[in-house]
């Protein structure tokens, strides 16, 4: 009966599904971008006032997701560029401070 009921946690277990989105959220803006298959990332964010890029990969590791992210802001007036490139393990659903720059700290989950 135990091993029966241990089979049953472990194949709930490996039917959870992989993240199909990630968003990233700084300041009063969040940017979403769709997991493809092949398990990268990638959405632009632009206005009058700034564009955002966010892009990436996601892999499967024991303990959770290894992501790798790339944003770039890009500000028009005045003229700025600020980058963050990193990489962190993830657990989906799971909100995660990233960095920041100034007062604008990013924030991201995976779901």
């Amino acid at each position: 009966m135990l091993c029966l009921a241990m089979m049953g946690c472990t194949s709930n277990q490996e039917l959870a599904l992989d993240p199909t989105s990630i968003t990233l959220f700084y300041g009063d803006t969040s940017i979403s971008a769709g997991v493809l298959e092949d398990k990268t990332f990638n959405s632009v964010l632009a206005d009058r006032v700034e564009s955002v890029t966010f892009s990436g990969s996601i892999r499967k590791q024991d303990s959770g997701y290894l992501v790798d992210m790339l944003v770039i802001r890009e500000t028009k007036q005045p003229r700025s560029t600020r980058q963050l490139n990193t990489s962190l393990i993830m657990k989906p659903r799971e909100l995660v401070d990233v960095g920041g720059v100034n007062n604008d700290v990013f924030r991201v989950i995976l779901e």
